[in-house]
C-alpha cells in the first residue's frame, strides 16, 4: 500500500514533468502569437495604404480627371505598399495604363459627352422614323 510520502512523491514528479512541457508549449504559444501581431501590423499598414489610394482614385475621378490617368497614377502607389512585386507590377501599371489608354483613343476616337451621344441617338431615331412615313 502507497504511503502519504510515496504519493506526494509521486504527485511531485509527475507534477513536474507536465509542468515542464505545459512551459514549452506556452513558449510555442507566446512565440507564435509575437508573429501574427508583426504579420497584422504590417497588413494595416497595407490596408491603410489601399484606403488612402482608393479615396484619392474616387477623388479624382469625381473632380473630372481622366479614369485612365487616375489609375495610372494611383495603382502604382497602392501596389508599391505590397513588397518587391507589387512595386515592379505597380512600375509596369504606371507606364501600362496610359499607353492603353492611348491605344483605345486611337481605335474608338475621343469619347463624345454623354448628352451630345443622348441627342444623337434621339436624331437618328427621329430621322428613322420620318423616314418610315
Amino acid at each position: 500500500m502507497p504511503t502519504v510520502d510515496n504519493l506526494t512523491l509521486k504527485i511531485q514528479v509527475e507534477g513536474s514533468a507536465q509542468l515542464k512541457d505545459t512551459t514549452a508549449e506556452m513558449q510555442k504559444l507566446d512565440s507564435a502569437t509575437a508573429k501574427t501581431g508583426s504579420t497584422l501590423k504590417n497588413n494595416q499598414q497595407n490596408i491603410r495604404n489601399v484606403a488612402f489610394q482608393v479615396q484619392d482614385l474616387a477623388v479624382q475621378i469625381a473632380g473630372g480627371t481622366s479614369a485612365f490617368v487616375a489609375l495610372g497614377q494611383q495603382i502604382p502607389q497602392l501596389l508599391g505598399g505590397f513588397g518587391v512585386l507589387g512595386a515592379v507590377i505597380g512600375a509596369v501599371a504606371a507606364v501600362g495604363i496610359p499607353l492603353l489608354s492611348v491605344g483605345i483613343r486611337a481605335v474608338l476616337g475621343e469619347t463624345k459627352d454623354l448628352d451630345q451621344t443622348i441627342s444623337d441617338a434621339k436624331n437618328s431615331v427621329d430621322r428613322f422614323n420620318q423616314s418610315q412615313r
